[in-house]
């Protein structure tokens, strides 16, 4: 619901520890019918993109190095 009323773009996965496990929370995200690229931005890749620019102001790249 929450991807189809505000976006991927604008979700972070989170947890509600120590009351939930951090199994349940993530198997919320990949149990639903989003698509894979929806599940990439909200496992890992908004929170990446949030914190950039905080992160390289410090001197520290958060991509993988060009092979």
């Amino acid at each position: 619901m929450a991807v189809r009323e505000i976006g991927a773009e604008r979700i972070i996965l989170g947890g509600h520890l120590p009351s939930r496990s951090y199994g349940t929370e993530l198997s919320k995200v990949l149990g639903s019918s989003i698509s894979r690229e929806e599940k990439k931005l909200i496992l890992g890749e908004n929170l990446r993109n949030l914190l950039r620019s905080v992160l390289e102001g410090k001197g520290i790249s958060i991509d993988p190095p060009a092979q």
